[in-house]
């Protein structure tokens, strides 16, 4: 999927959408290798930067769209998307 289309289908819930190679920080700080990562998820959306976590599980659940969620070294979580 397309970074424009992913945006705007989990509007109003995400205010911010990374793709995974724009995230060097976090891997490092999270002792995370990014080329794995990239290999398989393309983006990544941070549980702090979402008004509503759980509605934006329920959007990627009903769009069919291949996720992940994970917690980094502070224990929030993260979603990693395909």
């Amino acid at each position: 999927m397309e970074y424009s289309k992913l945006s705007k289908l989990l509007k109003p819930n995400v205010e911010e959408l990374y793709e995974i190679e724009d995230c060097e920080m976090f891997f490092e700080d999270n002792n995370l290798n990014i080329n794995e990562y990239n290999k398989k998820w393309r983006f990544i959306i941070f549980s702090y930067t979402t008004d509503d976590f759980n509605s934006v599980i329920n959007q990627l659940d009903s769009n069919n769209l291949d996720y992940t969620i994970e917690t980094d070294y502070l224990n929030l979580f993260y979603i990693l998307i395909k």
